[in-house]
This record gives C-alpha cells, structure tokens and sequence, in this order.
C-alpha cells in the first residue's frame, strides 16, 4: 500500500500512482530542520495504524525467519529529507493504532542536516554495510535508527530481518513483541516534489 503519512504539516501534498511505485507530485514543505519532519510518504506492507495490506504481518518478532526487501527510491538534487525504511513493533498482535512496542528505522542516506532522533549509542555492521545506530525513549515507544555511512541510492534484498534481531540485542525490542509493518519512504523537512519509489518488494516468513 502507499500511503501519503504527512502527520506534521497542513500544507498540500499529492502523489501520482504508477503501475510499480509513486511520486510526489505536489509537496513544498520548509520546516526547521532541528525538529521532527513534515511528513512521511511511503509504502508499506503490514498494518499501519489501522490500515492492512495483504500479508503475513503482524508476525512475532521471535518467529520471524526471513525479511528481506529491495527498494528503488527516486531521489531528487533540492529538498532535505531522508531515505529510510520504518519497522514498527507493538507489544501485542493488534494492529490498530499508535504501536507500543519500537519503532527501527533504516536510514539508506540523506541530504540536508538532518539526523535520527536521540544519540549514537554504537556501530553496526549489518549486511556488509557499516551503521551508525542512534537510540532514544519516545512517548510510548523505544526508537532505535541505523544511519549507513556510506550513501546508497537503493538496496537489493537487504536484510530486514538482521536489523530486528540488532535491535533486541540493544534492548530497543522484544522478542514476544510483533513485527506489525516493513514501510519505505522519506521523512521530508524542505521541498520534496518528485521525490517517489519505482519499485519495491519484501518477502516474509
């Protein structure tokens, strides 16, 4: 499913469907980049807030075997945003609402002076690739990011699955608790027009 997700502005924002992904065909944001951004359109698989796609999620975290996904972003030379993947966890296998358990975002790269949320508290080396790991406490939920020190312009069967278990072993989720959606998207502050996706895939079991 895609989703427009923008959740922290009033401003238009319109996207263009295409047979394998999306564009952003209208979005003109300029917030500061010292807060939290404007918006989050991307798609996903599972349930978000409510909304469910078809598949396998919500899954519980210890009995996920495999998630691997491959993404193609579009991305754009003005603006300032991330390119990140968005894993939710809640504490219970409901899927409606705002999820309780983590929130594990996968930053692929940047541009702009944008960070994750809270302090780096350690590196990674995850599917061959170093990361930078940032954690915090949110309103209800443990938030843990992994920003790739070098930039990728898109990701072929990244492991998904080995950033979940990374993040147990951080303290950030639980094994009882459940995977509830695997989105891919960008966190926009500035511009954002034309940014999209031309393809994306997951698989579960």
């Amino acid at each position: 499913m895609v989703q427009q997700n923008e959740w922290n502005s009033s401003l238009r924002q319109c996207i263009r469907i295409t047979d394998d992904g999306w564009m952003l065909t209208r979005a003109n944001f300029d917030l500061s980049t010292d807060g939290p951004p404007a918006t989050y359109p991307s798609t996903f698989r599972g349930c978000h807030w409510g909304s469910c796609s078809r598949s396998r999620l919500p899954i519980r975290v210890a009995d996920l075997e495999l998630a691997r996904s491959s993404w193609r972003p579009v991305l754009r030379r003005a603006g300032t945003y991330d390119v990140a993947y968005d894993l939710w966890t809640n504490t219970t296998s409901s899927v409606s609402g705002q999820p309780d358990g983590s929130e594990i975002m996968i930053w692929l790269r940047k541009r702009g002076p944008v960070r994750p949320a809270g302090t780096v508290t350690g590196r990674a080396r995850i599917s061959g690739t170093s990361w930078t790991v940032w954690q915090t406490r949110m309103d209800g939920w443990n938030y843990i990011a992994y920003q790739r020190t070098d930039r990728a312009r898109s990701v072929r069967d990244l492991n998904v699955r080995a950033f979940v278990r990374d993040s147990i072993e951080r303290g950030s989720t639980e094994r009882a608790w459940y995977l509830t959606s695997v989105e891919a998207g960008f966190e926009i502050w500035r511009g954002g027009r034309g940014l999209g996706t031309d393809s994306f895939s997951l698989r579960l079991r």
